[in-house]
């Protein structure tokens, strides 16, 4: 079974989201607040995760680049309103528009992950701030 993280705003988003994502195969955890989705993805490991923030609140470091250090293994795909603007955001594989539509969603897990076109954002050594100096 795979696992899928889903933070949305949204409520309505994120039912649609999860019984799309149910549909095709994936067990889903919802998220209200960027500190539950952190905290989840330090005890489970996801195959996927969808959010609505690129960056938290009270936080300089970007969401999407924490949960993808936390969750390497892990597609993270950005939800963004229309005509919104996403400046650079490390760790996105993928963004797509509000409301995310079936087939949208179909094909970046059909084809995407489980098919290999879509693939996993890769951050660099040079890029990772946290990195062990020896």
């Amino acid at each position: 079974m795979k696992h899928a993280l889903i933070l949305e705003k949204d409520s309505d988003s994120a039912r649609k989201i999860v019984r799309v994502l149910g549909w095709l195969g994936y067990t889903s955890a919802p998220a209200k607040t960027p500190d539950q989705a952190m905290n989840a993805v330090s005890a489970i490991k996801f195959d996927l995760i969808i959010t609505c923030a690129a960056k938290s609140a009270h936080e300089r470091r970007a969401l999407t680049g924490e949960l993808k250090r936390l969750a390497p293994e892990a597609v993270v795909i950005l939800v963004r309103d229309t005509g919104e603007h996403v400046s650079h955001c490390p760790g996105i594989s993928a963004v797509i528009e509000r409301p995310p539509s079936y087939d949208v969603l179909r094909s970046i897990v059909e084809f995407g992950i489980d098919g290999c076109g879509l693939q996993m954002v890769h951050m660099p050594i040079a890029v990772e701030r946290r990195r062990s100096v020896k």
